[in-house]
This record gives structure tokens, sequence and C-alpha cells, in this order.
């Protein structure tokens, strides 16, 4: 194999081979339903595959500068842990917290596990994909998700 080139790894599709599996039952048990039925679905699914898109072409067609320099996996045990961790705290805590401020909060905090330096870029990037999901699944699909209420203000 030439020097640079991009191996493929068996291990990395098995999440999107489920997840994959998982949208073509859906779909598959969904089939007569009506168009108003499955609007959304087929909008984040037709979304989803752009996505897939990108990401194939980007495997495809951009060659890494540099070898990938890799650290032992036993170092990153506790980061494993939180990881796993921490979406159990969030899914706990957002009755009391609410969709939007626990979104932000589990986040922010997930960046930082992984790795995010600038606490601003991280908060700034959980606070617009916060924004996303709360505009579309609270605004536009009405979904009754936890919010936390202070008085009249509803977030």
């Amino acid at each position: 194999m030439q020097k640079g080139q991009k191996r493929f790894n068996p291990g990395e599709a098995i999440i999107p081979t489920i997840t994959l599996a998982f949208g073509v039952a859906y779909f598959l048990q969904t089939r007569d339903a009506s168009l108003v039925a499955v609007k959304w679905p087929y909008i984040i699914a037709a979304l989803t595959a752009v996505l897939w898109l990108v990401v194939v072409a980007k495997f495809l067609f951009d060659t890494p500068n540099h070898p990938a320099k890799t650290k032992p996996i036993d170092s990153d045990k506790g980061k494993v842990l939180l990881i796993i961790i921490a979406p159990v705290i969030y899914v706990a805590t957002m009755p009391y917290i609410g969709f939007g401020i626990g979104s932000l909060l589990f986040m922010t905090v997930l960046f930082r596990i992984l790795g995010g330096r600038s606490l601003l870029k991280n908060l700034a990037v959980a606070f617009s994909i916060t924004s996303f999901l709360y505009i579309t699944m609270i605004l536009l699909m009405k979904m009754p998700l936890p919010r936390l209420v202070l008085g009249p203000i509803q977030i």
C-alpha cells in the first residue's frame, strides 16, 4: 500500500451499518403510512444521505498529510468511562433541567471530554446544535420534550 493511503477498518463500519439497518427497517414498516406522517423522517433521511455522501467523498478523495499517531488504548479508559456515564446523567437530569439546558450542558461536557480546547468554541457549537434541535423538535414538530419552567419562561 502506498504511503499516505487510507486503509478501511471494518470495525468502523459497525455503527453505520446498524444505523442503516434500523433506517431501512423503519421505512419498510412505514411504507403504507401517509406522507404527512413520514414527512420528517424522509427529510432527516435525505439530510443523512447527503452527510453520508460528504463523509464518503472526504474519505475517498482526501489523503492525510502525515501518518496518524495513535495512543495506547489503555490510556483512554477514564475518557471512555466518562463518555458512557455522561448520557446516563443527561437522561436522568433532563426531567429536572429541561431539554434545552440539559442538551447544552451535555454537549459542552462531551466536547471537553473528547478534547475540545476552546470552551468558547465548544459552547458555540453546543448552542448551535441545541438551538437547531429545539427549533425542529419542540417548535416545528411539537414534540413534548421536558422543559425548564422559570415563571412565565419555558426553556
